[in-house]
């Protein structure tokens, strides 16, 4: 319960750390390499000392006898986990520590390069080539080493001792077949005996994380029955009209299917120097999503793998399928810039949309409106108007989304 007159710690700390992005982001470099590869730091919170000046604020009284008459005061004098700022405070130390100048050398600068991008807080994820990585492995443990962070709970898919299924940033990640699949609650069966409100509806939407967006189709279904409820004006534990309750109990009966969708860690083939993006971009009354692939070709053999996927609900106000066409494209442009950002530079990016009225916004300088402009601008600023192609609908793999 909260006072209006106490003041509570974390809304006072600086807490700015990107986790959605971040997390993203780590999974795409996890998946660039041959060998993906991943550790966690032991008590790593508990490595950084806090100012004698700050430890009063992290103050709690403690018990000292079993009959409770009796309280004692301590203090905090390291990190604490749980607090909102200690994530930004352990990546900063953590950086600070690469950056040491010992550090700075031209055999170490892969190295470095792998601790500073792979760390997600107190988790190491990354991926190396086979022929790297037991000298990379060992210099990881050595660097961290020096700044009293040890590196344990190693795995990869490289090593010869049989290894249960791990969990890598909220995904579950077969080690031996080198695939990515989606972890479900274990008390999924427990929302079927419950009267459905809005309430147990956030609570199942929030249930699955999928940051890379291969199960997007299954949970945007979720989400628009949320949408519904927000429009009905239902209350959070009001239950859920027939009809609605009726639209989640149909899809809580297909929820078991999404444990056994899975996807490749690995993108790119060995020796693969050739190879395209391809984004996809599409909108219905109701959404609007994009996704993106790579295509590579190697000895006349072709694979396409799907790096992410994206998908947003259509606004509660109203707006004309073009429109939601045109964010679909704006989001497309921003989901190519990550992907271009992380991955290796592709020979080539092309972007594929079905509507042709949002084509001919983005390649013709006409005074268009401000809604149009002003996605049109950043369309034009993320992409070359030249990379734009039509789509027939009934192809286009966003449509499915």
């Amino acid at each position: 319960m909260k006072w209006s007159f106490t003041m509570m710690l974390d809304p006072a700390l600086y807490d700015k750390y990107d986790a959605a992005e971040s997390r993203l982001v780590q999974q795409l470099r996890f998946r660039s390499g041959a060998i993906g590869v991943i550790a966690d730091v032991k008590q790593a919170f508990l490595q950084i000392r806090l100012r004698t000046e700050d430890r009063d604020v992290l103050r709690f009284l403690w018990w000292e006898n079993t009959g409770c008459s009796e309280i004692r005061i301590y203090r905090h004098c390291r990190v604490v986990f749980g607090v909102s700022s200690s994530p930004l405070l352990l990546n900063a130390t953590i950086s600070y520590h690469l950056e040491r100048e010992k550090f700075q050398t031209e055999s170490l600068r892969k190295t470095i390069g792998h601790l500073k991008e792979g760390f997600y807080v107190d988790n190491l994820v990354t991926s190396v080539d086979a022929t790297e990585l037991e000298q990379l492995k060992s210099q990881f443990i050595e660097i961290m080493k020096e700044g009293s962070f040890e590196l344990r709970c190693w795995a990869s898919n490289d090593s010869k001792e049989d290894q249960d299924k791990q969990m890598v940033l909220g995904l579950s990640w077969d080690v031996v077949r080198d695939e990515l699949s989606c972890k479900l609650p274990a008390n999924t069966d427990c929302t079927q005996e419950k009267p459905v409100t809005k309430r147990v509806l956030l609570t199942v939407i929030n249930s699955v994380y999928d940051p890379i967006g291969f199960t997007a189709p299954a949970l945007l279904l979720r989400k628009l029955l949320m949408q519904e409820a927000w429009r009905g004006k239902i209350g959070w534990d009001e239950v859920l009209p027939v009809e609605l309750e009726h639209k989640y109990r149909l899809w809580e009966k297909t929820m078991h299917f999404m444990s056994k969708c899975s996807i490749s860690r690995r993108l790119f083939a060995e020796n693969n120097d050739d190879f395209t993006f391809h984004i996809f971009t599409d909108a219905s009354a109701y959404a609007y999503a994009t996704c993106a692939f790579l295509r590579c070709e190697f000895k006349g053999q072709v694979t396409v793998k799907l790096i992410a996927a994206k998908a947003r609900l259509a606004p509660m106000k109203k707006s004309t399928i073009p429109r939601l066409e045109l964010l679909g494209a704006a989001l497309g442009a921003r989901l190519a810039e990550t992907v271009d950002s992380i991955l290796r530079t592709a020979s080539k990016t092309y972007f594929w949309c079905d509507s042709m009225v949002v084509l001919s916004w983005i390649k013709k300088k006409e005074p268009w409106n401000t809604f149009v402009g002003n996605r049109v601008k950043e369309i034009r600023d993320l992409t070359d108007i030249d990379d734009w192609r039509h789509v027939p609908g009934e192809v286009n793999p966003a449509t499915l989304i």
